[in-house]
This record gives structure tokens, C-alpha cells and sequence, in this order.
């Protein structure tokens, strides 16, 4: 996992090589965020540089710092001009392979911030409420992912009845009481 002391080195170093190339803004700050959605994140207003502390090799992270550096040129999106300072910071001769979408960077690994975006994603899902809705005349259920509020303006597709919902939990919800 990056630490801060690391991040600065790493900065210090890509600012140095970079000194002259792209007319970057020299105040900027580093700091670590625990994103697993962005590598990095430039606010230009703030003077404010935040690089995810899940990366991993230090090649990746000199070219997540460098794209970065780019932006706070003043460069907002991934248009012609970020391009054209991208193409001059690949050809400076350092090494670098700064991308406009760093999952077509191939160097460092970004594996475990994969496995966190799953580990994310599963934790939202079980959080998920689901809804069971049946209708009170023929006993026709499903469940539903959204909690309908406007339940009153449906009716069942089988015979035309009333519907009605309830929290639907796994295994401790039987359908059977609920709909007889």
C-alpha cells in the first residue's frame, strides 16, 4: 500500500523530470485517498493532488502523477490539448506512458483495486433492500428491487386485483404467510 512519505518521493521525482517540459503548477499538494473508483484526482482551484493509496509500483504511480500534473496545467478533460502535453511528457525520454484512462496503462498492477471495487459492490448488494409483491385475490408475487410508493396505480397482471408489498428478506420472510 502507498504511504505518503513514498507519494512525495514519487512527486518530488516526476516534478523534477517534468521541470520545463509542461508548464505545471509548482504548489500543488499530494495526498492519499482511499478511492477505489479514480487512480487520481487534480482539483486545479485547491492546488490539491489526490492519488489513491491502494496503487501499487512505482511506474504506475509516476504515471498517474504525471497525467495529474498535466490537468493542473490549467487542462481540463482528455480533449486535443491533454493529448498533445501527453504526447510530449511519452516522448521526454523518462519513461513515461501516461494514458487519457489508466486501465489501458499496462505498467503497475491495479488488481487489488479491482478486487476492492467487487468487495465494494458486494457490500452494496447485500445491503440492498428487495421487495416481495403480491396480489391479495390470486396469490401472483415477484420480487422487486425498488420499493413501488405508488403501489395503488397497478393492478395484478393476472386477474386485475389489488397488490401489495413487504420487505422481502431471505429466509426469514416466508411467502406462504405473507400471501395466505
Amino acid at each position: 500500500m502507498l504511504t505518503q512519505e513514498k507519494l512525495n518521493t514519487l512527486a518530488k521525482e516526476v516534478k523534477q523530470e517534468l521541470y520545463g517540459i509542461i508548464g505545471y503548477n509548482p504548489d500543488m499538494e499530494f495526498s492519499l485517498c482511499k478511492s477505489t473508483s479514480y487512480l487520481g484526482r487534480c482539483w486545479v482551484y485547491k492546488n490539491k493532488i489526490t492519488i489513491s493509496q491502494y496503487l501499487e509500483g512505482d511506474q504506475l504511480i509516476k504515471n498517474v502523477i504525471a497525467h495529474e500534473l498535466i490537468h493542473s496545467c490549467g487542462v481540463s478533460g482528455h480533449k486535443e490539448d491533454f493529448k498533445e502535453l501527453m504526447d510530449i511528457v511519452n516522448k521526454s525520454g523518462w519513461g513515461y506512458n501516461v494514458c487519457t484512462s489508466q486501465r489501458k496503462n499496462n505498467q503497475g498492477n491495479t488488481d487489488n483495486l479491482i478486487e476492492l471495487r467487487k468487495q465494494k459492490r458486494e457490500k452494496r448488494e447485500a445491503k440492498a433492500k428487495s421487495y416481495i409483491v403480491w396480489c391479495e385475490s390470486c396469490g401472483y408475487h415477484y420480487i422487486s428491487k425498488r420499493k413501488c410508493h405508488v403501489l395503488r396505480k397497478y393492478r395484478c397482471p393476472e386477474c386485475y386485483g389489488k397488490l401489495r408489498q413487504k420487505q422481502y428478506k431471505e429466509g426469514k420472510t416466508t411467502i406462504t404467510r405473507i400471501l395466505y
